[in-house]
C-alpha cells in the first residue's frame, strides 16, 4: 500500500430512506389520513415557449466568478458536459410529500415504512411527463444532448458547447483565474423562457468549480516510530460499539454507497482490511459513465478512506463505490444522483463539502430533493454529518468559515443533543 498518514475518521452521509417510498397500500381507514397514492403531477407548461420572453434564475452564478478574476470568454467549441438542470415539483405535489413523510414515520399509520420505489415516486412527485417532453424539446432545439432524465422526473442531464449554454440560457461562459488555477464559469444568472418557469429551477453548475475534499491530518495515536495510527478497534472503544457487535449489529446483509468522482486502489482496501485484522470484502465498483481513472490526490485518499471505513466499522456489510468523471458538472454531484435513481444502497456515505452559496439556488433545491426532510422536496431522507476539526465540525466551502445549508446546521444542532451511543446506534 502507498506510504500515507492516517487522516481523521469519516463519517457518513447517511440515507434512511434510498429503499425509497410507499409501495402499494391499503386504503387507509375512513377519517384516519388521505389517501396519498393517487397524488399525480399537474401540467404547469400551459403556454407556449417563447424565447425572446425570458425570467432570471437569480442565485445560480458562482461566487468565486467575480469581475476582476476573469481573464476572458472560452473557446465557442469548449465541451460542456453533464449538466443538470433541476425541475420542481408543484405545491400540491410537495404538500402531500410532507405529509407522506410524516405518515411514513408515524408508527399509526397505514402508511409507515412503506416506501416507494423510483418509478413510483418520479409518477406521484415528479413533473408531469408532457411538462418534461416540453423542457427536452426546449433542451434538444439548441442542440444539446440529453443524456438521462432521472426516474425521479426532477433532473436532466444534458451536454453541449459554450455556445449553446450562452445561447440558451443568454449568459457568457468565461475563464476565472482564482488562487492560481484556471476555472470557466458563467458571468450572470442564466435566464429561461417565461413558459418554462413554473417547472425549471435551474441548473445546478455552468461552472468546474469543485466540492472539496474534507480530511485534515488529525494524528490520535503516535506508535513509536512516529507514525499516526487509528484502528476500527480504536473505533469501537471509543464510541461503545461493542455491545452492539455483541448483538451481531456488524453489517450483515446491509449495503453502503460510497461516493467518488476518481477510482480507488483496491490493492489499498485489501492491505487496510488485513492491516485491521477484517476480513476480506473488496466493496463494488460501479463506474457511472466514463472511467475517471486513479489519480494519486486528495481525491483518490477522500474516497479510499471512505472505502475503507464504511467496510470497517460495518465489517460484514456490501460496500458499493458509485464514481463519476467530472464534467461541467461536480462528479460527486452525479455519483449522488446515480445512487438515488438507481436504489444503489439504503445508505449512502459522502464526505465532500461545499458551501450554500457556492451550491447556488438549483445545487440547494438538488440537496433539498435528496435529503427529503423538511421541505418536502425529494424522495430521500439523508442526515448529513461532517468530520470533526479541532473544535468541533464545520462545514467546507468557497470560502474558509462558510457553513452549510441551513438544513445541515439545523441537522448539526440537532445531533449536538445526540449522546454518543445513540448516535452510533442510529448509523449502525
Amino acid at each position: 500500500m502507498r506510504s500515507r498518514k492516517i487522516c481523521a475518521l469519516p463519517l457518513f452521509v447517511l440515507c434512511s430512506s434510498l429503499m425509497l417510498w410507499p409501495q402499494a397500500l391499503a386504503s387507509p381507514s375512513a377519517g384516519q389520513v388521505r389517501d396519498l397514492s393517487s397524488v399525480r403531477p399537474a401540467d404547469r407548461i400551459v403556454a407556449s415557449v417563447a424565447n425572446g420572453q425570458r425570467v432570471v434564475l437569480a442565485g445560480q452564478r458562482h461566487p468565486l466568478a467575480k469581475p476582476e478574476f476573469s481573464i476572458g470568454r472560452v473557446a465557442p467549441d469548449l465541451h460542456m458536459e453533464r449538466m443538470v438542470l433541476v425541475l420542481a415539483a408543484d405545491p400540491a405535489q410537495d404538500a402531500a410529500l410532507e405529509e407522506l413523510i410524516r405518515a411514513q414515520h408515524d408508527p399509526g399509520s397505514p402508511y409507515y415504512h412503506h416506501w416507494l420505489t423510483p418509478a413510483q415516486f418520479g409518477r406521484r412527485f415528479g413533473v408531469s411527463q408532457n411538462d418534461l417532453d416540453q423542457v427536452t424539446t426546449w433542451l434538444q432545439g439548441y442542440g444539446f444532448d440529453v443524456e438521462e432524465v432521472a426516474t425521479s422526473h426532477r433532473t436532466l442531464v444534458f451536454s453541449g458547447t459554450a455556445a449553446q449554454v450562452e445561447a440558451a440560457f443568454h449568459t457568457s461562459i468565461r475563464h476565472y483565474l482564482v488562487k492560481g488555477a484556471v476555472h470557466y464559469a458563467n458571468a450572470s444568472d442564466p435566464e429561461i423562457p417565461r413558459a418554462l418557469a413554473p417547472v425549471v429551477r435551474g441548473v445546478v453548475a455552468l461552472h468546474d468549480f469543485r466540492s472539496a475534499p474534507t480530511h485534515v491530518i488529525a494524528p490520535q495515536y503516535t506508535a513509536a516510530n512516529g507514525a499516526h495510527f487509528l484502528m476500527p478497534q480504536d473505533w469501537a472503544t471509543i464510541y461503545d460499539v461493542g455491545p452492539l457487535y455483541a448483538q451481531g449489529l456488524d453489517g450483515t446483509g446491509q449495503s453502503i454507497a460510497v461516493l467518488g468522482r476518481v477510482d480507488v486502489a483496491l490493492s489499498d482496501v485489501r492491505t487496510f482490511r488485513t492491516n485491521a485484522g477484517l476480513p476480506p470484502n473488496d466493496p463494488q465498483m460501479i463506474i457511472n459513465g466514463p472511467d475517471p481513472g486513479f489519480a494519486w490526490c486528495d481525491d483518490e485518499l477522500e474516497s479510499a478512506m471512505d472505502v475503507e471505513w464504511a467496510g470497517a466499522i460495518a465489517g460484514n456489510a456490501t460496500i458499493k463505490f458509485v464514481t463519476t468523471k467530472s464534467g461541467t458538472s461536480d462528479g460527486i454531484t452525479i455519483s449522488a444522483q446515480y445512487a438515488v435513481n438507481h436504489n444503489v444502497a439504503p445508505i449512502v456515505s459522502l464526505s465532500y463539502g461545499l458551501c450554500e452559496v457556492a451550491l447556488g439556488t438549483a445545487g440547494q433545491c438538488l440537496l433539498e430533493q435528496h435529503m427529503g426532510a423538511g421541505g418536502g422536496t425529494g424522495h430521500v431522507g439523508v442526515c448529513i454529518f461532517r468530520r470533526q476539526r479541532r473544535s468541533g465540525l464545520r462545514f467546507s466551502g468557497a470560502e474558509d468559515g462558510d457553513a452549510g445549508t441551513p438544513r445541515e446546521r439545523a441537522v448539526l444542532e440537532s445531533l449536538q443533543h445526540l449522546r454518543r451511543r445513540d448516535a452510533v446506534q442510529r448509523r449502525i
